[in-house]
């Protein structure tokens, strides 16, 4: 398939529930309304970290449902904001959203795998929003794993994994 993106890699960051699928983002005394705001900072952080690794789309997976739509408006316009102050246009180049329905979390991943590759993406980094510590560093030793490979997976530093 012919590739329409700009990039042969794509960073596919999909944000998962707080509580999803038997797991939970267990913080200790976090919770609540702190646990989302820490959350809503995880996924910023990870697509920050994103737009610092050339040569690679970044791809934004959420639940297509009210909460979530709110959730990914507050990380974009935060993150327009913050390029605009410095004159890049990172976001609107290389970033997109994508909705999806409500599917466990395993279904889901495959989904973003399956559609990264039909459209054309050559070297696909799935990553969750629960891996905040995944740095544009971590993320461009992958890309070049992935030259030599067919698939990479690598530890994070709170014992997530991409």
């Amino acid at each position: 398939m012919t590739n329409m993106n700009q990039n042969k890699s794509v960073i596919a960051i999909c944000i998962q529930e707080p509580v999803e699928d038997g797991t939970n983002m267990d913080l200790g005394a976090i919770q609540g309304d702190d646990l989302r705001f820490l959350h809503q900072a995880f996924i910023t952080d990870t697509v920050r970290n994103a737009s610092k690794v050339t040569g690679a789309d970044i791809r934004l997976y959420h639940i297509d449902e009210s909460e979530r739509k709110r959730l990914v408006k507050i990380v974009t316009e935060y993150l327009n904001e913050k390029s605009a102050k410095k004159k890049t246009d990172v976001l609107k180049d290389r970033f997109s959203l994508h909705p999806m329905e409500r599917e466990r979390w395993g279904i889901r991943i495959e989904k973003v795998f399956k559609e990264c590759f039909e459209n054309g993406y050559e070297n696909v980094i799935v990553v969750g929003s629960r891996t905040p510590t995944y740095s544009a560093k971590m993320m461009q030793a992958t890309l070049r794993m992935l030259e030599k490979s067919d698939v990479v997976f690598g530890p994070t530093p709170e014992g997530r994994y991409y």
